[in-house]
């Protein structure tokens, strides 16, 4: 297990505020959380990874692991899902699903 010392990065997909600072402050407590990113949609989630990829800077803010709202607005996490899963630089990154419904 040598990654426990690892920064480990998340991307946090909620259009919802208050939802976003429980989860966030959640992860805060977790010792190698390093970067929490929010986006409120399905498409500011899709070009959080777009720039990611883009950018070799940026790849050090690429997500271990994504938390998704499935219904959030513009593309919902169902449809932000179905990309990620579907694109073969992204397929690997575990997703957690969450809904309030």
């Amino acid at each position: 297990m040598g990654n426990l010392h690892k920064s480990f990065n998340v991307v946090i997909a909620e259009d919802d505020e208050d939802d976003y600072l429980l989860i966030a402050e959640t992860l805060k407590k977790v010792e190698n959380i390093g970067l929490i990113h929010w986006v409120k949609d399905g498409e500011e989630l899709l070009g959080y990874l777009d720039a990611c990829e883009a950018s070799n800077k940026s790849q050090e803010k690429k997500p271990n692991l994504i938390i998704l709202d499935f219904n959030m607005p513009k593309k919902d996490g169902r449809e932000a899902l179905e990309e990620i899963k579907t694109n073969p630089k992204r397929k690997n990154i575990p997703v957690i699903v969450l809904t309030t419904s």
